[in-house]
């Protein structure tokens, strides 16, 4: 329901709620038996379908902005089955219906991610590791950034996407 975060002496510098903790999963490639449940608007009625995530990928790519700052642009990519559908609309049959359903999962996990980016840099723990991505992406601009990365890391620039898709449905109600 939520972590700790630890600066790197080993003191406690705040907590993340359920949702920052999920965008912290998502980036680090660990969300695995996850089950989102998504609101979907049919002739002004709302229905819940409930997807259940097969796999998923994240990565993060780094340039130097024109600021001379990182850019950091976190991609995911997750894959979910319908697992449950409350309501009475046959919509998930219908391409446009699943096309909506993709948007409003993609969006909740972008969502999600913002949430943790945003905690991350308002209390200014890199607890995604991009200090490591920069070191490891931009061999040659990192050394400017090493020593003072705890005052860079709230001021950079962070870009998140997220392509779903929704493949099968396991059960309709």
């Amino acid at each position: 329901t939520g972590l700790a975060v630890f600066n790197p002496e080993g003191r406690l510098v705040d907590f993340l709620d359920e949702r920052e903790s999920m965008g912290l999963i998502w980036v680090l490639n660990r969300a695995k038996n996850r089950v989102l449940t998504v609101p979907q608007f049919v002739d002004g009625e709302e229905e819940l379908i409930s997807l259940r995530l097969i796999k998923t990928k994240s990565k993060v790519v780094v340039s130097i902005g024109e600021d001379g700052l990182p850019v950091f642009e976190i991609k995911t990519h997750a894959d979910f089955d319908v697992l449950e559908h409350f309501g009475i609309h046959r919509g998930l049959s219908y391409v446009n219906f699943i096309n909506d359903l993709e948007r409003t999962a993609g969006s909740q996990v972008i969502n999600e991610i913002e949430a943790a980016v945003r905690k991350s840099q308002q209390i200014n723990a890199d607890i995604f590791g991009f200090g490591e991505e920069v070191r490891r992406q931009q061999r040659r601009e990192w050394p400017q950034y090493r020593d003072n990365w705890s005052e860079i890391y709230p001021m950079v620039k962070i870009i998140i996407e997220c392509e779903t898709h929704v493949h099968g449905r396991e059960l309709t109600v």
